[in-house]
């Protein structure tokens, strides 16, 4: 019941719970369960913000690219993906890198870089994202590709774009 409370990794839930008379599909556990990955995850990044944020202040590059590094690490293969944590470090990786670059925007670090080069940048690290997708085996070829399935495409799309995103976006100020 902890998990559920303090969701640190993947709650347990009953794949087959009773459906109350017929009136709840037999898969009611599991879309509740579903989404508390974005619970997890963000509990996670609450945590080790003020770490994250130390770091991010001594080697600023660095930091931004150690979730992506252990995206890669954490599904090339050599590390074991069973237990319980494994979920919630896969989802950290995934998205650690644009936890980090929201502390970057909102430390000035990205406004040091020239408006020409964060486009381009962007551009380039979103077509590696779909290029590493591409080459990725599919799980279901009716249904062709699936970022949410390839957890380095996805975090290295969703790197590319959030960082587009925090170029493009308006200063809160105005």
């Amino acid at each position: 019941m902890a998990y559920w409370v303090l969701p640190l990794s993947e709650p347990p839930f009953g794949s087959t719970l009773h459906t109350f008379g017929g009136h709840l599909p037999s898969s009611w556990a599991e879309q509740i369960s579903v989404p508390l990955w974005y619970l997890r995850a963000y509990l996670w990044y609450v945590l080790l913000s003020p770490l994250m944020l130390k770091a991010m202040r001594k080697q600023p590059w660095v930091t931004l690219l150690v979730p992506l590094a252990l995206a890669f690490l954490v599904n090339s293969g050599l590390v074991d993906q069973s237990g319980r944590l494994m979920e919630a470090v896969t989802d950290f990786t995934t998205f650690g890198s644009c936890w980090l670059l929201g502390m970057a925007h909102q430390e000035g670090l990205l406004r040091k870089i020239p408006q020409y080069v964060v486009p381009s940048l962007a551009l380039l690290v979103l077509m590696f994202g779909y290029w590493w997708l591409m080459r990725s085996p599919m799980d279901n070829p009716r249904t062709g590709h699936d970022l949410e399935a390839v957890p380095v495409a996805q975090a290295i799309w969703s790197f590319g774009a959030v960082l587009l995103l925090l170029h493009l976006s308006p200063s809160w100020e105005r």
